[in-house]
């Protein structure tokens, strides 16, 4: 299977002219800009621009529902002792690693490139979104 290449102007390029990450659209600080990046592109179709919005509607959804999911598990006095804490297990074991990345390169026990710490920043702030909410709501966009 070829993969084709794809129009630059889809929601990553968006991100990256603006200049923000997807960890900081889903703690929801920038959504309006990301929003007024899409709506003010001279380059994009008024098509390409509604894609663009649902897929970021899609983005912000995606984590409401995935809450909604846990909260589900959490509740149900079936799910077993496992389902139960491997999220809260999993968010933990990201901290950690945040933690360490930041305190080792101090000792000389590793070295990390900016691109590997800045993708770990980003991964933290997924699970951050995820436990203390979002000010934005898939809908709100």
């Amino acid at each position: 299977m070829t993969r084709t290449k794809k129009n630059k102007t889809n929601l990553g390029s968006i991100l990256k002219q603006v200049g923000i990450t997807v960890g900081d659209i889903v703690t929801g600080g920038n959504v309006s800009k990301v929003l007024g990046a899409i709506t003010g592109s001279t380059t994009l179709t008024p098509d390409h621009k509604e894609q663009l919005v649902k897929e970021l509607q899609l983005v912000l959804s995606d984590i409401d529902s995935a809450r909604d999911m846990n909260t589900e598990v959490q509740k149900s006095v079936n799910s077993s002792l496992l389902s139960k804490n491997i999220v809260p297990l999993l968010a933990i074991g990201v901290l950690l690693l945040f933690m360490f990345v930041q305190v080792a390169p101090m000792f000389g026990i590793i070295t990390i490139t900016d691109v590997a710490l800045n993708g770990i920043t980003n991964v933290l702030m997924v699970v951050v979104s995820f436990y203390f909410g979002s000010s934005v709501k898939g809908n709100d966009v």
